[in-house]
């Protein structure tokens, strides 16, 4: 997109849904009347339309002259009269502004049309261009790339300052911007200018404690929906987000380091998910773990943690392991390594499917979890249900399930045309290539010989 930052130090990385949630929530503040510095009046002149100088611009030409000029400039609010068009479609036609649809009907397009081309609103002027002139149904109008638009239009007027009407400043940089754009995208400016702070009114802001590039990085982001990520700079990135709450900058953050995560610095992610609260870097972490679990058992990472995250873990369909003994094996081997562990011995052992373990050879251990951690419920499931096989069909729980994220049809049985025998054969459908493959050979015919 043209309008996008061009410098860079580091690589570019963006947000697709930043600019509809800008859109949203600057509806949102229209919706509510609040930050609104233009009076719109249509020819009844009894009703007000409030909105904002920077959506008006960003979507109108005429506004954007209108705005730029030093009379407007002093005077806040504005009020604009607009004689030959009445209430409905004036507000109508702002709504638009901030939602990309309009509805238009026999009696109203005229005078839509003739607004439009006023305001020079040029996707409102293509749509009529497209439509015929004598239509009888109501037809409502979407711009599918109006939070773009919008968000271009709002990036141009900031590089030229129309319609700015606050200055963070960090150190000695000076970084100009709008108040409501700034609202829409942090919830700590949402505060700040929309709920009567004494900085609702003040031309300038100070940001303490915080390195002026990044700052400028993220206030940048609330423009064009990019920002430059690095190593170096990340954590600098996260912690003026997090002061600042713009979400939009965290989630591209945690995007970054999903690509950047590794085993040795899964622990320095996982300690900075926990330190500002982020659950989106804390999934992002868990998913890490749950996907080289055998790798992470070696760490001392895994070895420390609590036993609720270890828990969590333990739970999840996405473990990856070769077997369920393996995961018996990491609750037995975690609980030794401190005596206090064996508090959470049950919770750990809920977690873990014993209905498909082989019982063989686990006697003297469960021995000690049935009598040191109060487990003999659990074994006695566990023993229950594999004696009575031909019961299991009817006792199918989660604790009963094969880990697995994939779901799929397994085909099995049956006799093969040009075969008098039964096949051997267990097929699974791919759902990602939509054809059948082999997935084993059963050792035991399905049907008697």
């Amino acid at each position: 997109m043209s309008y996008l930052p061009l410098y860079c130090r580091g690589k570019l990385f963006s947000s697709l849904q930043h600019p509809q949630k800008v859109l949203n929530n600057l509806y949102a503040l229209w919706e509510e009347e609040l930050l609104c510095d233009v009076l719109l009046h249509s020819e009844d002149r009894e009703r007000t339309v409030r909105a904002h100088k920077a959506v008006l611009a960003a979507c109108s030409s005429f506004f954007r002259k209108l705005f730029s000029t030093p009379d407007a400039k002093e005077r806040n609010p504005i009020t604009c009269t607009f004689e030959d068009v009445c209430h409905e479609v004036l507000e109508a036609t702002v709504e638009y502004m901030y939602t990309g649809h309009i509805q238009i009907t026999r009696d109203t397009s005229y005078e839509i049309h003739e607004l439009a081309t006023f305001l020079d609103l040029k996707p409102i002027l293509a749509f009529f261009e497209k439509t015929p002139k004598r239509f009888y149904h109501p037809k409502e109008f979407k711009c599918s790339t109006h939070h773009l638009d919008l968000l271009e239009g709002l990036y141009v007027m900031r590089k030229d300052t129309i319609c700015c009407d606050v200055v963070v400043v960090s150190e000695c940089v000076k970084i100009p911007a709008h108040k409501i754009v700034l609202a829409a995208a942090s919830d700590y400016f949402h505060a700040m200018f929309a709920s009567g702070m004494r900085e609702t009114h003040d031309k300038q802001i100070w940001l303490r404690d915080m390195e002026p590039a990044m700052l400028k990085d993220v206030i940048d982001f609330v423009y064009s929906s990019c920002i430059p990520l690095e190593v170096q700079n990340i954590q600098d990135i996260i912690n003026i987000a997090h002061v600042l709450q713009c979400k939009g900058v965290v989630d591209v953050c945690c995007n970054f380091l999903s690509e950047n995560i590794d085993i040795e610095n899964c622990a320095d992610l996982d300690e900075l998910a926990q330190f500002y609260g982020i659950q989106e870097l804390q999934d992002v972490v868990d998913d890490f773990v749950l996907r080289n679990f055998q790798t992470m058992l070696d760490t001392e990472y895994f070895a420390e943690l609590p036993a609720e995250r270890v828990a969590k873990l333990l739970e999840s369909n996405a473990l990856q392991v070769n077997s369920e003994e393996e995961v018996f094996d990491v609750v037995r081997w975690w609980i030794s390594r401190s005596p206090e562990r064996k508090e959470y011995g049950r919770m750990l052992l809920e977690k873990v499917r014993l209905t498909l373990i082989r019982r063989r050879g686990l006697d003297d251990t469960m021995k000690w979890f049935v009598e040191d951690m109060g487990c003999k419920d659990l074994w006695e499931d566990m023993k229950k249900y594999d004696e009575e096989l031909h019961s299991q069909p009817l006792i199918q729980q989660r604790k009963t399930e094969v880990r697995s994220e994939f779901t799929t049809v397994v085909a099995f049985g049956g006799r093969e045309s040009h075969l008098d025998q039964p096949s051997e054969d267990v097929y699974f459908l791919n759902p990602y290539l939509g054809d059948w493959q082999l997935l084993t050979s059963l050792s035991l015919s399905v049907f008697p010989s």
